[in-house]
């Protein structure tokens, strides 16, 4: 699910799987680096923080305006970034124009590589263009609970990881009974 809040609209017991569990083991050469976790936006605070305390990392978020549709502008950095390896989490990108505005901000300030984990990758119109403008995103992240553009795939810029374990897991579990919190530490 894209939010845990769409749980309510079931007449059934359903459990929302995070892209955590994906993401912290592919990520983990970061957990010994000088490392903050960005949000791109508030909405996306809480699930930085998870992120933030799982490598114990920094936190930092960003306050942005939205002028129109696919239209952000960067206004402030919340949070220390000078120096430290970047780990932007972000739940969708569409044509991650506020991905790029949001390196360009945190390089001017002085952040050092950016890595970025997107959990549903869209990636239309100049997605791939704009992820691959150079010196900004060091790694793009995102797992394959949608299918890529086959322009995404060949780019070269796009690393995709299943998701079929964290469904998997869950699918056993559920069968056989057992509880599912062990998915979501």
């Amino acid at each position: 699910m894209h939010t845990a809040q769409l749980q309510g609209f079931f007449n059934i017991p359903v459990d929302h799987l995070y892209a955590s569990y994906v993401f912290t083991r592919h990520f983990k050469k970061l957990r010994d680096l000088d490392l903050v976790v960005v949000s791109p936006d508030f909405g996306g605070l809480n699930t930085a923080r998870s992120y933030a305390q799982n490598f114990g990392a920094g936190l930092a978020v960003i306050d942005k305006r939205r002028g129109g549709h696919n239209k952000a502008e960067v206004m402030n950095v919340i949070g220390e970034v000078k120096g430290k390896h970047v780990l932007i989490v972000d739940d969708i990108v569409d044509t991650a124009g506020t991905i790029v505005n949001t390196c360009r901000k945190l390089k001017e300030l002085g952040s050092g590589p950016i890595h970025v984990a997107c959990t549903h990758a869209i990636l239309s119109g100049n997605a791939v263009e704009n992820i691959g403008t150079p010196g900004l995103i060091e790694e793009f992240v995102v797992t394959d609970s949608i299918p890529l553009h086959q322009k995404a795939l060949d780019s070269g810029l796009v690393t995709v990881i299943s998701t079929a374990e964290i469904f998997g897991e869950a699918i056993l579990r559920i069968h056989a009974g057992e509880s599912l919190s062990v998915l979501f530490r």
